[in-house]
């Protein structure tokens, strides 16, 4: 099979780091088979064949030097969906929605099978490794551990008013491995993963869209249409919601964890595309305890779209959509009464 596929892989020549990790895949491939590439294993790519008169499927991980490292047969129609979660080089195979495997691709450990009862519709590694949780788009979540893929815990993380599982947009879990983080809907849900139990319940106006963990893992800002971010603090389940100037377009937290920064714009407004009079992008900075707000004094053409805060944390650098860059200093900000 590998003599009737021809690959060629170059590394796509960019600035950042993430953009130098991809590659661009010429390929040739005979009649019979239908192909696809997906997965993000950096310098790899997958090559998957279906014989027109074979029932079966091949999946072929191919490294940039042409070389199967990984070779995965499925018999028939079977779908199987392929996830790669960076914490660890393990990919997670899914077919039909209930058969897990998990590949090893540093070790020569067997694959390891198991059964989950939702679709695995997302996936977390958490414990070093030795624990694996599933959110369905039935609303559920599953807690297994490896390898040995025993199913630890199961229970609803997310329902409507009619009783009906809701698809998990968001899963996270915390620095202890205790608890178990998700998000849905309206619902930013935090729970014990050993007994299942619900600890705090934050409600947002508008279902939150993107959200942003704190280094330590103990503030989650939840960032809602149009201009509204809430402020959910894990360890005493208090949470704040603040309305901004303009709609928030990026957020980033200082690495102690203590205050975060939101730049802000409005790259959906009818007047986006005309310069004179689109929105200008803000810069605000917020401390957790005490909470307090302040706005910078320098502002943007346009939307910021990037964020850096110094390691002594007295300088912000704030990136706009027009490549222009701004220095900001704490005397800067003022603050919003």
């Amino acid at each position: 099979m590998l003599s009737q596929i021809m690959i060629l892989c170059s590394i796509l020549a960019c600035s950042s780091s993430k953009e130098k990790d991809e590659i661009i895949v010429r390929r040739e491939f005979g009649d019979s088979a239908d192909i696809r590439l997906t997965i993000g294993i950096p310098f790899h790519c997958w090559v998957v064949t279906r014989p027109k008169k074979e029932k079966q499927w091949e999946y072929l991980l191919v490294n940039k030097t042409n070389h199967a490292v990984l070779r995965v047969l499925g018999e028939g129609s079977r779908y199987s969906d392929f996830k790669y979660l960076p914490q660890f080089p393990r990919l997670i195979q899914i077919i039909n929605d209930t058969q897990v495997t998990i590949f090893d691709l540093k070790s020569n450990r067997d694959p390891v099978t198991f059964e989950i009862r939702n679709d695995g519709h997302q996936a977390l590694w958490f414990m070093n490794g030795t624990k694996l949780v599933f959110a369905g788009a039935d609303g559920t979540v599953e807690i297994h551990d490896y390898p040995s893929g025993k199913m630890l815990n199961r229970w609803v993380a997310s329902d409507d008013k009619e009783g009906l599982g809701q698809m998990i947009s968001f899963l996270e879990v915390s620095s202890d491995g205790n608890h178990l983080i998700t998000g849905s809907g309206n619902d930013l849900r935090v729970w014990k993963i050993d007994t299942g139990e619900l600890v705090h319940d934050f409600k947002v106006v508008r279902s939150a869209r993107v959200y942003y963990f704190s280094p330590n893992k103990e503030t989650i800002v939840a960032l809602e249409w149009p201009e509204f971010i809430d402020i959910c603090q894990l360890a005493n389940g208090r949470s704040a919601r603040i309305s901004l100037r303009h709609r928030a377009t990026c957020v980033k937290f200082s690495p102690d964890s203590k205050q975060f920064v939101v730049g802000t714009g409005d790259p959906y407004s009818i007047f986006a595309v005309y310069p004179l009079l689109r929105a200008r992008g803000s810069v605000e900075l917020f401390t957790i305890d005490p909470p307090t707000h302040k706005i910078s004094r320098k502002r943007h053409s346009a939307d910021v779209t990037k964020i850096e805060i110094s390691p002594d944390q007295k300088t912000i650098t704030t990136t706009d959509s027009q490549n222009q860059t701004i220095i900001h200093k704490l005397s800067d900000f003022y603050l919003v009464k």
